[in-house]
């Protein structure tokens, strides 16, 4: 921690040398002046995620032409005991013969595509133009009883 304070003291010296304030330091780099306060104090508890303070270090650094190189590397050496990195492991890729036959896929979306075309003609055809008046299709009760009790005619003709 003490190298990161006299590398943040380094750093304030520089910048106070060049004659900027940390709002200067905001204005051109767009690093708010609690990063700046923060990097130059060692404190690393404000700072946000190690990625973006590689980068703070790297503009304010080039902002005051010094090499980063030094700065980056003692902040990531106190920040990496901090960081827990979890390393997903790496999955083998499946073998042909468990993995789904090229010919089912295709099976599964021919099915799919008619099933929406038989629904999109259904829809079209019964919901939005139907063809037929549906009185056409009502039974008279007249026509009902004739089919069921035969007509009083063919009685007489037996």
């Amino acid at each position: 921690m003490d190298n990161l304070a006299e590398l943040g003291g380094e750093l304030r010296a520089h910048r106070e040398a060049l004659g900027y304030s940390r709002d200067d330091v905001y204005l051109k780099l767009h690093i708010p002046s609690g990063m700046v306060r923060a990097l130059e104090d060692g404190d690393i508890k404000p700072l946000p995620a190690p990625c973006y303070v590689r980068g703070f270090l790297q503009s304010y650094c080039a902002l005051l032409e010094l090499d980063p190189a030094p700065y980056v590397e003692a902040y990531r050496q106190v920040l990496e005991p901090d960081q827990s990195f979890h390393v997903l492991p790496v999955r083998e890729p499946k073998s042909s013969q468990s993995a789904t036959s090229p010919w089912l896929a295709y099976a599964i979306t021919w099915t799919a595509i008619c099933a929406g075309a038989a629904l999109g003609w259904f829809v079209y055809a019964n919901i939005i133009e139907p063809s037929d008046d549906p009185a056409q299709h009502r039974v008279d009760a007249e026509t009902l009883v004739d089919m069921v009790v035969p007509p009083a005619q063919e009685e007489d003709r037996e």
